[in-house]
C-alpha cells in the first residue's frame, strides 16, 4: 500500500497464482492403487459428493462405498472402486486417500 497522486491511497494487490496440477496417493494396506498427477479428484464422502480440484483448502473426510474418478494430467480418467476410507487434502496441492477397496 502506498500513498499516490493527491494523497490517495493505491493498494497493490498481488495475482492470484493457482496451481493446474496436484498430486494424488491411493493407498491400501497392501498396495498403492495411484501416485501420480491428476487435474481432478471426484470423490463420494459421508456428507455427498465432493470434487476436488488444485489449490483446494485442506479437509480431512471418511469415504462412502462408490467409485473414486481420477482424471490423470493427459486427460485419462482412472476409475478406482472404493468400500470405504479417509481422504485427506493437504496444503500444496497434495491428496492422500486411505482406502478399502
Amino acid at each position: 500500500m502506498y500513498l499516490g497522486q493527491g494523497g490517495v491511497m493505491i493498494l497493490k494487490i498481488a495475482p492470484l497464482i493457482t496451481k493446474s496440477i496436484m498430486h494424488v496417493g491411493v493407498y491400501t494396506i497392501k498396495d498403492t492403487l495411484f501416485n501420480e498427477e491428476a487435474t481432478k479428484v471426484i470423490a463420494k464422502t459421508t456428507t455427498g459428493e465432493i470434487t476436488i480440484l488444485p489449490d483446494h483448502l485442506p479437509i480431512v473426510s471418511t469415504l462412502v462405498p462408490g467409485i473414486l474418478r481420477i482424471f490423470e494430467k493427459n486427460g485419462v480418467e482412472k476409475t478406482i472402486e472404493i468400500k470405504s476410507g479417509v481422504l485427506e487434502i493437504r496444503p500444496e496441492s497434495k491428496i492422500v486417500i486411505l482406502a478399502s477397496a
